[in-house]
Protein backbone atom coordinates (compact mmCIF):
# COMPACT_ATOMS: atom_id res chain seq x y z
CA UNK A 1 0.00 0.00 0.00
CA UNK A 2 1.41 2.96 -1.10
CA UNK A 3 0.48 6.98 -0.71
CA UNK A 4 -1.66 8.13 -3.67
CA UNK A 5 -3.62 4.32 -4.18
CA UNK A 6 -7.19 4.34 -4.43
CA UNK A 7 -7.92 2.46 -1.09
CA UNK A 8 -11.34 0.63 0.28
CA UNK A 9 -11.58 0.01 4.21
CA UNK A 10 -14.60 -2.21 5.60
CA UNK A 11 -14.98 -1.64 8.99
CA UNK A 12 -16.51 -5.25 11.32
CA UNK A 13 -17.99 -5.82 14.24
CA UNK A 14 -18.54 -8.96 15.93
CA UNK A 15 -18.06 -10.27 12.13
CA UNK A 16 -20.75 -7.41 10.92
CA UNK A 17 -19.78 -5.29 8.20
CA UNK A 18 -21.34 -1.80 9.30
CA UNK A 19 -19.42 0.40 7.13
CA UNK A 20 -17.55 0.69 3.82
CA UNK A 21 -15.43 3.83 2.46
CA UNK A 22 -13.57 4.21 -0.28
CA UNK A 23 -10.91 6.86 -1.10
CA UNK A 24 -6.90 8.01 -1.65
CA UNK A 25 -4.66 7.41 1.00
CA UNK A 26 -2.93 10.12 1.61
CA UNK A 27 -1.12 9.16 4.86
CA UNK A 28 -0.22 5.63 6.71
CA UNK A 29 1.56 5.40 9.83
CA UNK A 30 1.56 2.64 12.64
CA UNK A 31 0.69 3.35 16.31
CA UNK A 32 1.49 1.66 19.27
CA UNK A 33 -0.87 -1.35 20.05
CA UNK A 34 -3.77 -0.48 22.83
CA UNK A 35 -4.09 -1.85 25.66
CA UNK A 36 -1.34 -4.71 26.02
CA UNK A 37 -2.10 -6.08 23.07
CA UNK A 38 0.18 -7.52 20.75
CA UNK A 39 -1.89 -6.58 17.50
CA UNK A 40 -0.78 -4.02 15.16
CA UNK A 41 -3.23 -1.12 14.43
CA UNK A 42 -2.29 1.82 11.71
CA UNK A 43 -3.47 5.64 11.27
CA UNK A 44 -4.40 6.83 8.13
CA UNK A 45 -5.50 9.66 6.33
CA UNK A 46 -7.40 9.27 3.34
CA UNK A 47 -9.38 11.58 0.73
CA UNK A 48 -13.03 10.13 0.95
CA UNK A 49 -14.81 10.06 -2.99
CA UNK A 50 -17.34 12.48 -1.57
CA UNK A 51 -14.30 14.84 -1.14
CA UNK A 52 -13.73 14.89 2.81
CA UNK A 53 -10.49 13.82 4.00
CA UNK A 54 -11.14 11.44 6.78
CA UNK A 55 -8.62 10.27 9.77
CA UNK A 56 -8.93 6.26 10.40
CA UNK A 57 -7.50 4.24 13.04
CA UNK A 58 -7.16 0.72 11.55
CA UNK A 59 -7.58 -2.18 13.69
CA UNK A 60 -6.76 -5.33 12.86
CA UNK A 61 -10.76 -6.88 12.49
CA UNK A 62 -10.77 -3.92 9.82
CA UNK A 63 -10.72 -5.16 6.16
CA UNK A 64 -8.32 -2.94 3.46
CA UNK A 65 -8.10 -3.75 -0.38
CA UNK A 66 -5.97 -1.61 -2.77
CA UNK A 67 -8.10 -0.73 -5.63
CA UNK A 68 -5.29 0.91 -7.47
Amino acid sequence: MKIGNLIRITRFFKDWKINTTTGVLLHFRPVEPIKDTHKKSFNIRMLETNGEIENFILVPEDGIEVLG
